[in-house]
């Protein structure tokens, strides 16, 4: 029983959503229990259809309850971290997905032939790394030289096309910290596939939005503000986490949006979120005195697995035990479906943090676009010890991919350490732009631009929905993640080659991505008046593919 009080102060859909959440909770309404759709409970408590769906839009964003393509809305599975837990599923449609490409020890991944060499602790390179396709290239050799120290690569590096290069002889020896050549877990005919540089029509990528929705003209502004500022140094060595009054906005930003509270002193300034994940693991590694243990909530993308890998370190997934000395968490994009963590998951993940002696890594990059959504509490905020807490952030989602500008907050106690590593460094954002950014947050334009960009966003959504929601019903694709991340997943149904989509789009002259045979259908990078036009090259595209 939903009760509105008329006289109340607090607005309609607040009071649907806290009475629904209350339920949830206290276990009244149970785990994938469907509940009432927007139609027929607006109906019941003689409200909109608006105030109920902004009811259940809040309560997806915070994790309580999913919605099904088709079915409906249920009550999300409420998920404890305790020790050995093995994480929910990563698909908020209620599809399980099936990802490949980690070895059977669940601890590393494979490259076709051999899994790991004899002594159990590193992997081989043999067999054929692809098919004999005469575009793919070969790996063969031994895994391991004779000094049991180095890998060796031999044979030939791809197929006898002419136009290939060749790898003889002993190759290059790989460090044994465990890199894969050029730093690449995937096959380097994948690699080259995905990474071509080439001109198309539409771009349905999930990394950037479209460059001229961005508002250029404030950020000159913002810029010749920077530029003619009487006290900017341009001459001299910045600390090297960066300019202190971008730190302090940075500071209100987090407390206000993310319920972070954290000093100016424990915030840097990097050129990416790699970067700042690359400094992250440097200082727990400086820190630590044996081999480090380290575990992600979920599923992560190879760059993310190989940041650790370049530091010897290999990111289990969902292996939480008493040796655990490092969390790695996306909790508002978890690859690979972008599924957001609930609250009470990350009240529970807080939990064990607070109850382990373990590092946190919490990577909230790109998630300034709250499509749909309100915004929810970083699992930093509900920790009650942030001496082991690193938070990531990025402004790069909402603005131009040319601005990208990352920050992290360090623990308090790991300040001094950062200080005496990266003496006499400069930060890799130009002070300029560092500057600029903190006029554009204490002007109020950043919020603004937020503001608009979200509304955009939530237009091109349901635009791209209504599309890959009618191909579903054609049996063409299945939708596989939902998400609030700027992209769909899809699969397409009955591929006879998993990942052939991707180069029959390039000849369609639209570029999508893939991994593991799903698909991403980005669409913050095109304009909005240029939407229509691309659905439409998409969906001939899927339908003539099959």
């Amino acid at each position: 029983m939903i009760y509105i009080d008329s006289g109340s102060k607090m607005a309609l859909y607040e009071q649907i959503y806290e009475q629904i959440k209350e339920q949830i909770i206290s276990g009244a309404l149970a785990s994938d229990e469907k509940l009432d759709s927007i139609r027929n409970l607006s109906k019941k408590l003689g409200v909109s259809k608006n105030t109920v769906d902004l009811a259940y839009r809040q309560l997806i964003s915070e994790g309580y309850i999913y919605s099904k393509m088709n079915s409906g809305f249920y009550v999300e599975k409420y998920e404890s971290y305790k020790l050995n837990v093995t994480s929910s599923t990563t698909n908020v449609t209620g599809r399980n997905l099936s990802v490949t490409g980690r070895s059977l020890n669940g601890i590393d991944r494979t490259i076709s032939g051999t899994g790991r060499s004899s002594n159990g602790t590193d992997r081989t390179i043999s067999g054929t790394g692809r098919s004999s396709n005469s575009t793919d290239r070969t790996i063969s050799g031994t895994g391991r030289s004779s000094n049991g120290t180095d890998r060796t690569i031999s044979g030939t590096g791809r197929s006898s096309n002419d136009t290939d290069r060749a790898i003889s002889g002993t190759g290059r020896s790989l460090n044994v910290t465990g890199r894969t050549l050029n730093g690449a877990i995937a096959s380097a005919a994948s690699f080259r596939t995905q990474n071509r540089v080439r001109n198309f029509k539409y771009r349905f990528v999930a990394d950037s939005i479209n460059h001229e929705e961005f508002d250029w003209k404030k950020w000159k502004n913002c810029l010749n503000e920077a530029l003619y500022e009487e006290e900017l140094d341009f001459t001299g060595y910045e600390d090297p986490r960066g300019d202190i009054k971008l730190r302090r906005e940075l500071k209100k930003l987090l407390f206000e949006n993310k319920n972070i509270v954290c000093s100016e002193e424990q915030i840097v300034i990097c050129g990416g979120s790699m970067y700042a994940l690359d400094i992250a693991i440097k200082l727990i590694n400086s820190s630590a005195s044996d081999k480090i243990h380290a575990v992600s909530d979920s599923y992560v993308p190879r760059t993310v697995f190989n940041a650790f890998l370049a530091y010897g370190i290999r990111l289990n997934e969902s292996d939480l035990n008493d040796d655990t000395d490092v969390i790695y968490c996306s909790p508002s994009n978890q690859f690979i479906t972008g599924r957001r963590m609930g609250v009470e998951s990350r009240r529970s993940m807080a939990a064990y943090i607070d109850e382990h002696d373990v590092f946190f890594i919490e990577n909230d990059s790109d998630n300034e676009l709250l499509i749909g959504m309100n915004c929810i509490p970083s699992v930093y905020s509900f920790v009650n010890d942030s001496d082991k807490m690193f938070y990531i952030g990025s402004v790069a989602g909402v603005m131009s991919p040319m601005i990208r500008i990352a920050y992290m907050v360090i623990p308090e106690k790991l300040i001094k350490v950062f200080c005496d590593m990266y003496e006499g460094f400069r930060t890799s954002i130009p002070m300029l732009h560092q500057r600029s950014l903190q006029h554009y947050i204490a002007s109020g334009d950043m919020y603004r631009h937020v503001r608009r960009m979200t509304v955009l966003a939530e237009k091109k959504r349901k635009n791209v929905y209504e599309v890959l929601h009618e191909l579903e019903n054609d049996r063409y694709i299945q939708i596989t993640g939902d998400s609030t991340g700027g992209y769909f997943v899809i699969s397409i149904c009955d591929e006879k080659q998993p990942g052939g989509f991707v180069a029959y789009a390039r000849e369609c002259g639209i570029e999508v991505k893939e991994y593991e045979g799903y698909y991403f259908i980005g669409y913050l990078s095109i304009k909005i008046e240029s939407l229509g036009d691309a659905l439409d090259v998409l969906k001939k595209c899927i339908i003539n593919y099959r």
